[in-house]
């Protein structure tokens, strides 16, 4: 059971690990994670696939547990990225402005309100990064299988 194709590491990096290992498995799109987490409670699932975020989350808000059955490797939140096109200084701008939200009123609230909707152990918030901080998902995309990709 997975949230959707589109599910980074609940659908990708967990089903491409089962892939290198041999382990056939009948693929199940759920819709989003708490449609997973209902089919997996319901036991329409045996198993699925799931960011440890959202399941940390999910355990504080439902009171469920898990019993986890393997770990990937750590992969950062999604990076902010820019066409090569757009100018320095323009891309300074628009990253100043989100390093800096917590300091608005308006993206103070912003942030908070999405930190409330995930149930984040911590404020979310933008912080600075390097190439260095991405290179999970470059190991991971060089090792896909093949019929993955």
């Amino acid at each position: 059971m997975y949230p959707g194709p589109e599910a980074f590491i609940a659908y990708k990096v967990t089903n491409s690990e089962l892939v290198k290992k041999g382990i056939s498995t009948s693929t199940v799109f759920a819709g989003n994670m708490d449609g997973a987490f209902s089919q997996l409670f319901s036991g329409k699932a045996q198993a699925m696939g799931a960011n440890s975020q959202l399941v940390s989350g999910y355990t504080e808000r439902e009171g469920k547990s898990f019993r986890v059955l393997w770990n990937s490797a750590s992969f950062n939140d999604l990076a902010l990225m820019a066409s090569p096109r757009v100018s320095k200084k323009e891309r300074d701008a628009v990253a100043n402005a989100f390093f800096n939200m917590q300091n608005d009123p308006d993206g103070s609230r912003v942030l908070r309100e999405a930190t409330e909707l995930v149930h984040a152990p911590a404020p979310i918030t933008f912080i600075p990064a390097t190439e260095a901080d991405y290179a999970s998902y470059r190991d991971f995309y060089n090792s896909l299988p093949a019929n993955l990709k």
